[in-house]
């Protein structure tokens, strides 16, 4: 994942509410999963194990994040562990096996919470101290493109 890669996610974490974060969490999972696929096909193991280990992270932190106390929750837990074997066969096995469905799995649980995202009752944020940050460029000296980042306070 690039820095500004790294930088956009932080922005969106920032602006999130709890609901957004576990779609945004999705997406951060299959953006390491296809770095692993890229590494792979570019015979750099050592860099597919990298990632398949960070994407492998971002699913055990969902799995620890569930809620017991519903009954989805068991669902969810499943889901993340058909994903998380894949990982770990994958890593094992040095192999893109069945990568696919892991990032096929990660994009509806991902679709689902960003639809449920959507209610206006699911709303509130993950930082409450969070501003909203808005960026862009400016012209500076001799025509360099400047970055600025404005906060709405």
């Amino acid at each position: 994942m690039t820095k500004e890669q790294i930088n956009e996610y932080s922005v969106r974490i920032s602006q999130s509410s709890k609901t957004e974060l576990v779609s945004i969490t999705c997406e951060i999972i299959n953006n390491y999963i296809s770095d692993a696929v890229s590494a792979l096909k570019d015979n750099d193991r050592e860099s597919f194990s990298v990632f398949v280990k960070r994407a492998m992270s971002f699913v055990d932190d969902l799995s620890s994040s569930l809620d017991m106390k519903y009954d989805i929750s068991y669902n969810l837990l499943s889901l993340y562990m058909y994903v998380k074997r894949i990982l770990i066969h994958g890593n094992a096995h040095i192999t893109d096996k069945d990568f696919e469905s892991a990032v096929k799995v990660m994009e509806e649980i991902g679709n689902a919470f960003r639809a449920v995202a959507a209610n206006s009752l699911c709303n509130e944020k993950s930082m409450e101290n969070s501003d909203k940050i808005y960026a862009g460029y400016t012209y500076g000296k001799n025509l360099k493109l400047n970055e600025v980042v404005v906060k709405n306070i």
